[in-house]
């Protein structure tokens, strides 16, 4: 199925994950709009528009998101939420898209806040490391705030997430972990992303992804 073609705003196209976001959606056609501090850190490439500024920042974002067609945010903070960078940057994200009627959203969160049962949490079990339990908190943020929008959102929950090019061999699973790897490639998540885009499978829902 050939993919339609979007203009997207990105946030969080330098990091670990957005990378190999950013690279996907160029690659399947769509139009990119960038916010990023620092400008140097984007090669210019056909497709692309680089803004400089900081998603902590609301009229940054607003600006970012005028005119889009659906927004990708691979924003995180790492286990240190000091900043809370994620719970704000989405905040942000979703008054601009309410403010210029943009739907589409699909962001990131972490294995963590997906169901292990019906009644506990990834997070909840004696496995879960301690360390990431501060940031889990900020993906649950994240997800009850999404919960009362009507934007049509999908939130990417990944377990440990490899520097790895995409090779197709991935499955997702809605609000549980699809099976019990506990890794998955960053291309992969990209290539999910991309397919959610235009499939729309995952609206209103935390997707799990693992490598297959």
């Amino acid at each position: 199925m050939q993919q339609q073609q979007m203009k997207l705003a990105i946030f969080g196209a330098t990091g670990h994950t957005g990378k190999y976001i950013l690279r996907a959606a160029l690659d399947a056609g769509h139009k990119i709009t960038v916010l990023v501090r620092d400008k140097a850190k984007v090669a210019a490439m056909p497709g692309l528009t680089v803004l400089e500024g900081d998603a902590l920042n609301p009229e940054d974002v607003l600006k970012t998101v005028e005119g889009q067609d659906a927004v990708i945010s691979a924003i995180s903070e790492g286990p240190d939420i000091r900043k809370k960078t994620q719970s704000t940057a989405l905040a942000n994200i979703v008054k601009a898209m309410e403010q210029h009627g943009v739907q589409r959203l699909i962001c990131m969160g972490a294995i963590g806040i997906l169901q292990f049962n019906a009644g506990e949490l990834v997070r909840d079990q004696p496995f879960y490391p301690e360390l990431y339990r501060p940031l889990s908190f900020e993906h649950s943020a994240v997800f009850k705030m999404l919960q009362t929008t009507r934007l049509k959102w999908t939130q990417v929950c990944p377990p440990t997430i490899l520097a790895a090019d995409a090779d197709g061999r991935f499955v997702v699973r809605a609000d549980y972990p699809p099976n019990e790897k506990m890794e998955v490639n960053a291309g992969n998540i990209a290539s999910f992303m991309m397919q959610e885009l235009l499939r729309n499978e995952f609206v209103g829902k935390r997707a799990g992804i693992n490598n297959a």
